[in-house]
C-alpha cells in the first residue's frame, strides 16, 4: 500500500516528519517524501511531495483550472518518459505495472508515483469533458468544478 496523495495529511498528524521514509511490516519503503518536500523537477507548487527528486503535485485536481491541468499532465508525460527511459536502459523494460507496484526500489517509486498523479488528473478530465477525453479540449472544462 503506498501513501502518496490524500493520505498525506493523516500521517503528518501522526507526527510523521516531511522527507521521511516509512516502511511496512516487511521493512519496504512504501512513502517518501510528503507535501513540500524540496528539490527535484516535476510538477506542484507548495503542495507537493518529492519523490527521490521528482515533486509531484498534492493540489486536487477538482480545484485547478483547466490549463494546469494540461500543463502537469504535458510535464508528467516527459516525466513519464524520461522514466521509462531508465527502466530500459536498466533492463526491466519487460516489467509488468503489476509486477512494479510491489517493488521499493526508487525508480519503481517514482513511477508509480507519476502514474498515480496522472490517474488522478485524466479521471478529473473525464469528469470535466467526458469518457473518451484523456486531455482537456480547448475551451471545455477550463473552471474548476469545486471552489478553492
Amino acid at each position: 500500500m503506498t501513501f502518496f496523495f490524500e493520505q498525506w495529511t493523516p500521517l503528518r498528524n501522526a507526527g510523521v516528519k516531511e522527507g521521511a521514509f516509512i516502511t511496512n511490516e516487511e521493512g519496504k519503503v512504501i512513502f517518501i517524501g510528503g507535501p513540500g518536500a524540496g528539490g527535484g523537477t516535476g510538477t506542484g507548487g507548495g503542495n507537493a511531495i518529492d519523490v527521490g527528486g521528482i515533486k509531484i503535485s498534492t493540489q486536487d485536481p477538482s480545484i485547478m483550472r483547466g490549463a494546469q491541468i494540461t500543463k502537469e499532465q504535458g510535464t508528467l508525460d516527459k516525466i513519464s518518459l524520461q522514466l521509462n527511459d531508465q527502466m530500459l536502459s536498466t533492463g526491466r523494460g519487460s516489467e509488468r505495472p503489476s509486477e512494479r507496484r510491489g517493488k521499493s526500489d526508487m525508480l519503481s517509486l517514482q513511477i508509480n508515483a507519476t502514474e498515480d498523479r496522472l490517474f488522478q488528473l485524466r479521471n478529473e478530465v473525464q469528469q470535466r469533458a467526458g469518457p473518451s477525453f484523456s486531455r482537456l479540449p480547448a475551451g471545455v472544462g477550463g473552471k474548476p468544478r469545486k471552489a478553492a
